[in-house]
């Protein structure tokens, strides 16, 4: 079966701990039989610039294989989010912009969230938002009147990472552009996101090397079809990021 890992990182996290180097990209993915990765620098990077920059030369080296996610501080000062969020999608060919509200302590609506927002709909491109831990910021309603309004894919980053899934599974079937990628939710909560918008919206993501093969045994052991397998794998991540 073909896997995209729709949400993984790369680099440094002075945030969580992490520090995930290209070669321990290759040996993890290639230890699960992921095929290709959508890659965003963790929130709590040293130096976001740098971390995209890896990215995009991963993504060079091995076309069709890696892609990128913006990943920017929305609270830096003057112009700094706005230019280097425009030089990773416009530049370096990242696939969408990325909204942290744990790891960048962003209220998606406050004004700096909407620094996100606007610059997301400016560029043309899909919006991934973290859901899950780091409440109140990271509840999944507050996606939706974001959603509402956004012309492109909205992607609830963990679905609310199994404490909210059910919310964001709620909040889901009240925007169609609202996708659901279930890194962190049980088994049983896949099933039921499945169930409530199909698997057309709802895609594999790890976000953490050392979580690739038990995300991909929980879709693999909940009674899916082939072709919704292939939906949750590869082809919501390749019809949502353009791939």
């Amino acid at each position: 079966m073909f896997i995209i890992d729709s949400h993984n990182h790369l680099g440094d996290c002075r945030t969580f701990g992490y520090d995930f180097t290209e070669n321990d990209v290759f040996e993890a993915f290639h230890d699960a039989g992921i095929e290709g990765a959508i890659l965003q620098p963790f929130p709590g990077c040293t130096d976001v610039r740098k971390t995209h920059n890896r990215i995009a030369k991963l993504a060079q080296d091995n076309p069709g294989k890696f892609f990128g996610l913006s990943s920017v501080n929305p609270h830096l000062p003057g112009d700094e989010f706005e230019k280097e969020s425009i030089r990773a999608i416009k530049e370096l060919g990242f696939k969408g912009v990325k909204m942290h509200t744990v790891g960048h302590a962003v209220n998606p609506l406050s004004k700096d969230g909407g620094r996100i927002v606007e610059m997301g709909k400016t560029l043309g491109v899909p919006l991934c938002i973290h859901t899950g831990t780091g409440m109140p910021f990271s509840l999944p309603s507050l996606a939706l009147p974001i959603a509402k309004s956004y012309p492109y894919p909205v992607v609830l980053a963990h679905a609310g990472a199994g404490l909210l899934t059910e919310e964001a599974i709620v909040i889901a079937q009240q925007c169609e552009n609202l996708y659901l990628e279930m890194s962190w939710c049980a088994a049983n909560q896949i099933q039921a996101a499945i169930n409530a918008i199909g698997s057309s919206r709802v895609m594999f993501g790890s976000d953490s090397l050392i979580n690739l093969k038990n995300e991909i045994n929980k879709f693999m052991t909940i009674g899916l079809k082939d072709v919704q397998l292939e939906d949750v794998f590869y082809k919501s991540a390749k019809t949502v990021y353009g791939l």
